[in-house]
């Protein structure tokens, strides 16, 4: 395989990757709008009974699922977001220094 065709591929991959991550913040904004109108209904034509709580919950299971599908299991603290975090951090302090120099 030479060069380009690795670009192609890790370009594929990428792009990939891009979709399942759209596709799961489409999946959580209709879970949260969604759930939200039931909770609305639940509240004002049956307030004895908090019914909403069930389709949350089993609709919240499939939500977790697809995150996982898509993120692995490092959701929130995976090695790519340290080292996006620790550039970050080394490009603020590169710009403070720079600023003092001026």
């Amino acid at each position: 395989m030479n060069k380009q065709d690795n670009n192609i591929e890790n370009y594929k991959k990428a792009a990939k990757k891009v979709q399942d991550i759209k596709g799961f913040y489409g999946h959580l904004f209709w879970y949260i709008v969604i759930n939200l109108m039931l909770l609305f209904l639940n509240l004002k034509y049956s307030p004895e009974r908090l019914w909403f709580f069930y389709t949350t919950f089993g609709w919240g299971i499939g939500v977790i699922g697809h995150a996982v599908g898509v993120f692995g299991n490092n959701l929130w603290f995976s090695k790519e977001w340290e080292n996006r975090q620790l550039d970050k951090i080394i490009q603020e302090e590169k710009n403070k220094q720079t600023q003092n120099w001026e």
